[in-house]
């Protein structure tokens, strides 16, 4: 039956808009074929109107495809997938895939095909036998660089197919993604990066291994591609892993195959990120080490000054009391705080070392004149004044400080400190918490004893505060308020009774209110003092004293606004019992805020006001802000619209207040012709009726207190005049201690959260956090930045990074850690935004500064440990900062010009000295190289091992020496052996790591080098395996440059840690040694000997001598011949030994 033209218009138009080959079929008797899209036609290469009208989907097996859908209408089933093998009109044969749909419409069928070319995979899948087979030919090389794997398998990467399965610890890793066999190569790389890749290695691991990449690398000629990073295991742990490509062309169709190994470098990797953490910080206080400090300042000190320099050694007083009562963890602690306060107080403008244990040291360049050096010094020893307390016991230390000038005093570190150090030892003789300069006699400089009151920050309070003992009622403590009112000289309170000095008496008070004060509130009380004839609003409580309980009070004087004659208004009951009120709601919250609000809320209540508020005025500008408010419950808010209230627009006002009147308005209406501004600003917040007075500071017009629409007690002042005072001056007083605070836990350059802040950070949990990101940062070069453009400058990079952090970071907790260094705490962000916004930063940091900034960053919605994700994060950054110094030009090593003498001069002794060890040739039976080795003759201690001064040498970064002494030994050795007529045999020589890396490490050799007559091909470069850790460019790099001078590369220690096998392709090297811990466990160990075996075989295929190290026994011997190696050196043949005797034993 014919399709209803409606229908097979609406169909074909539906079809034309199909990215794939369409035909519609009908079906009542037989198949009749009613349309085609374009790309179906195409498909078969045919035209429209070549009379292709074939009824089924063309194919070969057209009686089978016939019968299989005439089964599936009868079965009236809806749908049919089938694959078909065709001729095109160009007689190529082509596989397709069908996707039938069945529309059953009474006698008539529709059938929708939608057709697919599959001709590439079926050849794909036709090839893959090929090319297995051919791929075979690698198994020995296959099998020796994946015995230790943890997983292997191979990849088409043409056709982006895995041919196999990947198994680990009989757990198929394709099972873990929900996929099989011959599954999608870059699928199962999704997934896998998805499921189970750290969150911060996913793009690397996906963008590094995608096959997109894998091909454009084996373009330009990279067999081998090598990735690092984290992820999960068969046994579902995370830890550090390696994948491994090998690219090649297998089978007829050249298809691009890789072979793929993935190994545990977890061990390794955390080896070598614990040696990246180590740099010139102190480990504790990130202040500089004691050589990091000396580096720099003699840097300073040897250059032209045209100004003074200062040199303070600080001393801590008292500390062995911290440590042995509280703990060396809290003494730990301490330490830190001291090198907190050291920087916060030099700002960057001096370099600050720890110097050891408890002391410091700190040295000022270009200072403008010596008593800012002595200003620092008070401030230094009145920020380390400190108490800490437990278990009621109090501990207190202070410092002492010693000072000298250079170049007065000296003109190198060492002169300085020899005087400062003396310096110091007579201030700890002055009596501790002093400073000392040198060179300065007691008649020009008067020692400072600073000692800081424990009431230092309410010394200032206009407010009687004293401290007095119940057991004695001695006064402990008096502020100045009390001893102007008492006349008491400061110092001269001790030993008098408190109701001696405040009320007059030979006797304790009869209504003393000890017995009544505990730890935890004050007890409130009003007094009229007969003795000092004033009125006072008392608070009482008790408080620790060097770990004693003890009375504290304060008495806040309210004579002027009390009158206690009989002749009081009637309202003054209710006005008193207000103000009582209005002092402990001031004294009881935490917050200054909440104390004001509820200070408000009080007097709104009081008056029946509608709004309560103060309003605070800028005494520069004369502009007002309302920054406190309290409404009535339904009533709006205005304090928001009153900011920034310029006072001279409403004079009215302005001057009522600066002739310290109060104002009092009953009716607005009253003032709007006369005073229209005055009278707007009032409406504008819905103000009918006010009552408002002024307060000052010093003297000044400062703010005022006021409430709107007062219901009742209009015309009384009296509570407003009676509370004025106490609330200006708490918020003074709170004000002054959330300064303090702020300062406490924010830094003064960058305004940003310090390290106060970051570990009481640590110390709390959040149970909102679905996930965090931690981003640690740290500035690059910007010692060099201060050092060579000032620390002004450094100041404002330092200023230009936070802001840019604080842009992408607005609302998260961003803290500044030390100088250069930052951490960003971010809470709930979903990776992708967490990773944008980070990646943006970093290149907003990188064009904002010289040398931009380096981060480590990591994020976990699993594991929130905030501890582990500062440490990877740490570890990331500093891997970062690694690669920066090895980029830059400004990274030094540290060094130390004594020990560096004492060096030079064991080597013009000739004190180090050239042992052989003998490599045997068992085929030939004879010493076909050597190996040489060092030992130090000194004098007085015999001979000494390497293993007991080149660890020495590498702190100090002075290998380098000792590896350029013994490659011109080795000159010498060869060059004398050529003029004797001796067969010169080659000799290798240890070259450490660090000595590779230099930019001009190939030039030294050169210049050595040129200085003999001798070929270069008998001079072997041994380099320990540990190099797998540098970029494998600059491994290649480095070994062409040696190979292109015509020396030898010898790759040692092969299988001692690293096993990284992708040095074998990258380091273009001629010998192998294998370690002696492969060889140790050789005899009673079939593994190892299976993955020598494939070692040993795969050398001679590369064309590489393989040297068994560290042989000491025959049943070694006799193996290591079983398995094709040949060349021998250990023990068994002969330890190292002297030149003299490798001449005569074996060089005759």
């Amino acid at each position: 039956m014919p399709v209803n033209p409606y229908n097979l218009d609406m169909i074909t138009k539906i079809c034309n808009h199909l990215n794939t080959a369409c035909a519609i079929i009908t079906y009542r008797h037989n198949f009749h074929f009613e349309y085609a899209n374009d790309l179906y036609y195409q498909l078969f290469k045919y035209k429209r109107n070549d009379g292709f009208n074939y009824s089924l989907p063309y194919s070969n097996d057209y009686q089978k495809v016939k019968n299989t859908i005439t089964s599936i209408i009868q079965k009236k089933e809806e749908f049919l997938e089938i694959e078909t093998q065709s001729f095109n009109k160009d007689n190529d044969l082509i596989w397709t895939r069908s996707r039938l749909s069945f529309i059953y419409n009474n006698q008539s069928v529709y059938i929708i095909c939608l057709v697919e070319n599959i001709t590439e995979n079926k050849k794909v899948l036709k090839n893959l036998e090929i090319s297995h087979q051919k791929y075979l030919h690698e198994g020995q090389f296959k099998a020796a660089i994946a015995s230790d794997a943890l997983v292997s398998y191979e990849i088409n990467i043409d056709d982006d197919l895995i041919i196999e399965d990947i198994i680990e610890n009989t757990v198929n890793m394709l099972k873990l993604v929900d996929l099989n066999t011959n599954c999608s190569y870059s699928e199962f790389l999704l997934r896998w990066t998805k499921k189970c890749v750290h969150p911060d290695d996913k793009n690397k691991f996906y963008q590094e291994l995608h096959p997109h990449r894998l091909k454009k690398l084996f373009e330009q000629g990279i067999t081998e591609v090598y990735c690092e990073y984290r992820s999960l295991n068969a046994t579902q742990k995370q830890g550090w892993v390696s994948t491994t490509i090998h690219l090649l062309h297998v089978g007829e169709t050249n298809k691009l195959f890789g072979f793929v190994y993935v190994k545990d470098i977890n061990d390794k990797k955390i080896h070598e990120l614990e040696l990246l953490r180590q740099s010139q910080s102190d480990p504790l206080t990130k202040l500089y080490n004691r050589t990091a400090f000396g580096q720099i300042v003699n840097e300073y000190l040897n250059k032209k000054r045209e100004y003074s320099s200062a040199l303070l050694l600080i001393d801590i007083d008292n500390f062995k009391n911290i440590n042995d009562n509280l703990g060396h963890s809290f003494g730990d602690t301490v330490l830190c705080e001291i090198a907190h306060k050291l920087t916060n107080i030099f700002n960057n403008k001096a370099i600050i070392g720890r110097y050891g244990g408890d002391e410091f040291i700190i040295f000022i360049k270009d200072i403008p004149s010596k008593k800012y050096v002595y200003h620092k010094a008070s401030i230094i020893l009145e920020e380390l004044h400190l108490y800490y307390s437990s278990n009621y016991q109090e501990y207190t230390i202070s410092s002492s400080i010693g000072i000298t000038f250079s170049p007065d005093d000296g003109k190198t570190l060492h002169e300085l400190f020899e005087q400062t150090d003396s310096a110091l030892y007579r201030a700890k003789k002055l009596g501790k918490s002093q400073y000392f300069a040198f060179n300065d006699s007691y008649q020009d400089i008067t020692p400072v004893t600073n000692y800081i009151s424990k009431g230092w920050l309410i010394d200032e309070l206009d407010e009687i505060v004293y401290v007095s003992s119940l057991d004695t009622y001695e006064l402990l403590y008096l502020n100045r308020k009390g001893r102007e009112i008492t006349g008491i000289e400061a110092g001269e309170y001790n030993h008098i009774k408190c109701y001696e000095a405040l009320q007059g008496r030979t006797s304790p008070c009869p209504f003393c209110t000890n017995a009544k004060l505990n730890l935890n509130e004050f007890y409130i009380w009003e007094f009229s003092n007969q003795h000092l004839n004033k009125d006072y609003i008392v608070k009482d409580k008790l408080v620790l004293w060097e770990g004693t309980p003890v009375r504290m009070e304060i008495a806040v004087d309210v004579s002027d606004t009390h009158n206690f004659n009989l002749q009081r208004v009637p309202t003054e009951f209710a006005i008193e019992k207000t103000i009582l009120d209005c002092l402990q709601a001031l004294t009881i919250p935490d917050t200054l805020e909440e104390a004001i609000n509820n200070v408000l809320e009080i007097i709104g209540n009081f008056y029946q006001a509608t709004r309560a508020y103060i309003v605070e005025i800028d005494l520069n500008t004369k502009i007002g802000s309302n920054t406190y408010e309290w409404c009535r419950e339904n009533y709006p808010h205005y304090r928001d619209q009153l900011q920034r209230i310029d006072l001279n627009e409403i004079p009215y006002i302005y001057e009522a207040f600066e002739h310290h009147n109060n104002l009092i308005i009953n009716d607005c209406e009253a003032i709007k012709k006369e005073h229209p501004r005055e009278y707007a600003h009032f409406i504008s917040r819905e103000a009918h009726s006010l009552v408002t007075i002024p307060y000052e500071e010093t003297g000044i017009f400062a703010g005022y207190i006021g409430v709107d629409n007062p219901s009742i007690n209009q015309n009384t002042i009296a509570l407003l005049d009676s509370i004025n005072f106490s609330i200006v001056n708490e918020i003074k007083k709170r004000r002054l201690y959330e300064k303090t605070q702020y300062n406490l836990y924010h830094d003064n350059l960058s305004g940003l959260l310090n390290r106060n802040s970051f570990t009481q950070f640590l110390s709390y949990e959040n149970s909102a956090v679905y996930s965090q990101g931690v981003i640690l940062a740290d500035i690059n070069g910007l010692k060099e930045i201060n050092r060579d453009f000032g620390h002004y400058h450094g100041d404002k990079i330092i200023t230009i990074i936070s802001s840019i952090m604080n842009s992408y970071f607005p609302s998260e907790k961003i803290f500044r850690l030390s100088g250069d260094e930052f951490i960003i705490i971010v809470n709930n962000l979903e990776y992708k935004q967490f990773i944008e916004a980070t990646k943006q930063m970093e290149d907003t940091l990188l064009g904002s500064t010289p040398n931009g900034v380096s981060l480590g960053y990591t994020w976990s919605e699993d594991n929130m440990d905030i501890n582990d994700l500062i440490h990877q994060a740490e570890e990331l950054m500093m891997i970062n900062k690694q690669i920066y110094y090895e980029r830059a030009d400004t990274y030094k090593k540290h060094y130390s010009p004594k020990k560096l003498e004492n060096l030079l001069k064991c080597f013009k002794a000739k004190q180090f000295v050239v042992y052989l060890q003998p490599k045997f040739d068992i085929d030939q039976n004879k010493v076909v190289s050597a190996e040489a080795l060092v030992r130090l003759e000194y004098p007085g201690h015999g001979l000494i091992m390497p293993n007991k001064f080149i660890p020495t040498l590498e702190k100090e970064r002075m290998t380098r020496y000792l590896d350029f002494y013994m490659f011109e030994q080795i000159c010498e050795i060869l060059e004398r052996w050529q003029k004797e007529g001796k067969e010169l045999i080659p000799i290798s020589v240890n070259i450490s790591r660090l000595t590779l890396l230099e930019s001009d490490f190939t030039n030294s050799l050169k210049r050595i080098k040129n200085k003999y007559n001798i070929p270069n091909n008998f001079i072997t470069l041994e380099i320990t395996e540990s190099i797998g850790n540098i970029d494998r460019s600059i491994i290649a790099t480095i070994s062409k440059r040696i190979k292109d001078l015509g020396f030898n590369i010898s790759l040692d220690d092969f299988g001692a840690k690293y096993a990284n096998m992708s040095l074998l392709s990258t380091l273009n090297f001629d010998e192998l040694k294998i370690d002696k811990s492969m060889i140790d466990t050789l005899v009673n160990n079939d593994k190892c000997q299976t993955i020598l075996h494939h070692i040993i075989e795969m050398c001679k295929k590369i064309n590489v001598a393989c040297v068994a190290e560290g042989v000491e026994t025959e049943k070694q011997i006799e193996l290591l011949v079983c398995l094709g190696c040949n060349i021998i050196q250990g023990f068994y043949y002969s330890k190292p030994i002297p030149l003299q005797e490798f001449e005569d034993k074996y060089h005759q």
